[in-house]
């Protein structure tokens, strides 16, 4: 159980660097994000 609750929040916080992450991206390039993805 409490390596299950680990393994969540340690997803969490994959999840969130992802998303850190293509918002960066998308500021630095734009327009450009869109066209990539």
């Amino acid at each position: 159980m409490h390596s299950s609750s680990t393994d969540k929040l340690m997803d969490s916080r994959y999840m969130t660097s992802q998303q850190r992450w293509k918002l960066y991206f998308l500021s630095l390039k734009g327009a450009s994000y869109q066209q990539i993805f």
